[in-house]
């Protein structure tokens, strides 16, 4: 007796008027046939249609015993197996569709993770630079600052210096020519601690134009850390739609599973109650 309870492949749906995308997941391109249908299974799938001069009439039974007879019941080795129509669509492209689909989805979700990852990357390489200028800005300001301090210091001193020394002047040459060298050499000093300051606001300056670079920077890698959030929250939600559309394929397929069993199941009634009849 032939199984009833084994199943067999669904009919698949007919070729939409517009290209739908099939579920991610493959199915099995083919499934066991129940007793007669795995021996004697339907005509493979042509695009072409039958010769009329070749085939048969409507319900006759292509087999030596019979003869085509349209008159008579079928023989038992030879029973009916049109109990769906051809598929429209060979199984395996529908499942090589679906698989070259969850692939593709698959890469692009990884290609977003990584573009997200070098995102992000780069905006903490920015923030770590960011903060590395501020320091040295800082210690830059505090330098410039100890060296103002200073420089204040040496010119008030130079002052104090060349005070005493032309008060030393007034009194004798000697002393005058001592206070010529000392005031000489304040002057020097003077100059030095005034180029020293100078070069310290420049360096003060090119900090300032960095700390704004970077900082720029840091907005364009906000930005660019947005946007691909936003891509990525984009891929996500596809990815749900996949998702979603694989569980309703998995549904329909049981659903056509469960009515051909049903069907099988009355063919092999009808098969018994023939036999019966016999």
């Amino acid at each position: 007796m032939p199984d009833s309870t084994a199943n067999i492949d669904p009919p698949p749906d007919p070729e939409p008027s517009s290209p739908t995308l099939p579920p991610p997941n493959p199915i099995p391109d083919s499934t066991p046939l129940p007793g007669y249908l795995a021996t004697h299974p339907p005509p493979p799938y042509t695009t072409s249609p039958p010769d009329p001069s070749t085939s048969i009439p409507a319900g006759a039974h292509p087999c030596p015993s019979c003869l085509g007879s349209t008159r008579r019941a079928p023989c038992a080795s030879h029973r009916s197996t049109s109990l769906s129509p051809p598929p429209t669509t060979p199984p395996k492209d529908l499942a090589k569709i679906r698989r070259e689909s969850s692939a593709r989805a698959h890469q692009e979700s990884l290609d977003a993770s990584n573009a997200v990852a070098a995102c992000k990357d780069d905006y903490e390489s920015a923030d770590y630079l960011g903060e590395k200028l501020t320091t040295r800005y800082r210690d830059c300001k505090d330098k410039t600052a100890a060296g103002e301090e200073r420089i204040a210091k040496a010119l008030r001193e130079a002052e104090r210096n060349l005070h005493n020394a032309r008060l030393v002047a007034g009194n004798a040459k000697a002393a005058g020519v001592s206070a010529g060298h000392e005031m000489y050499k304040a002057e020097g000093e003077r100059r030095r601690a005034m180029e020293e300051m100078g070069a310290a606001r420049e360096v003060m300056q090119r900090k300032g134009q960095e700390m704004l670079r970077w900082g720029k920077e840091r907005e364009r890698c906000e930005k660019e850390k947005g946007r691909w959030e936003r891509e990525a929250r984009g891929l996500e939600k596809e990815a749900q739609e996949w998702e979603r559309l694989r569980h309703d394929w998995d549904v329909a397929g049981r659903l056509a599973r469960i009515a051909t069993e049903d069907l099988v199941d009355s063919w092999n009634r009808e098969v018994r109650r023939r036999r019966q009849g016999k």
